[in-house]
């Protein structure tokens, strides 16, 4: 699937008049984005179980010294007025971020040998075109 233009990969997500775009399509994104530098790891927590086993595997394919920024995409839902990270179990339905995201940042950034604890994150919510 390499070599796919945004209109391509709108039309493979698109599902009836709507256009959809699923955590197997945003993961192979980052990991296509992932390939082509190396200050900036973006991840999709919606697919990660275990965070240590994930964060290693990573070391041994992404040079974290240069590493600056993580970037992450999430899937999430709304319950009860509240916003969480969807799982298999649990499936969202929107990309945005819920408030506890820093304590899921650094959950990550733990394993970054340069980085304690990210005290601050930068929002950037793209809008993909439909």
């Amino acid at each position: 699937m390499t070599g796919l233009t945004a209109d391509e990969l709108a039309h493979l997500a698109a599902s009836g008049t709507q256009g959809w775009v699923s955590t197997d399509h945003v993961t192979w994104v980052l990991k296509q984005l992932n390939d082509m530098q190396n200050d900036t790891m973006l991840l999709c927590p919606n697919v990660v179980v275990n965070i240590h086993n994930k964060m290693t595997r990573k070391a041994k394919f992404f040079d974290l010294g240069p590493l600056k920024r993580l970037g992450f995409a999430l899937n999430v839902g709304q319950r009860n007025g509240k916003t969480f990270i969807g799982s298999p179990e649990n499936g969202g339905n929107h990309w945005e971020p819920p408030p506890d995201i820093i304590d899921v940042v650094n959950d990550f950034a733990r394993y970054i040998p340069q980085v304690e604890t990210y005290k601050r994150v930068i929002w950037c919510l793209p809008t993909l075109p439909v």
